[in-house]
């Protein structure tokens, strides 16, 4: 789980849209997985949204 960006509300690592305020989370292009504000990088091929520290390994 990992908090929303918009309502702070905990959603589940693949869940694209949080249940709580409707926000539409981005994906990461590395795992499939919704992108973390901490941890947040662009592709620098497509500029698509991935995990930092997915992208890296």
């Amino acid at each position: 789980f990992s908090q929303c960006p918009h309502c702070h509300q905990r959603v589940p690592d693949y869940e694209l849209l949080c249940s709580s305020c409707q926000f539409a989370l981005p994906y990461c292009i590395v795992t499939g997985a919704h992108v973390i504000r901490d941890d947040l990088c662009l592709c620098p091929s497509c500029n698509f949204p991935a995990i930092h520290s997915e992208f890296l390994k």
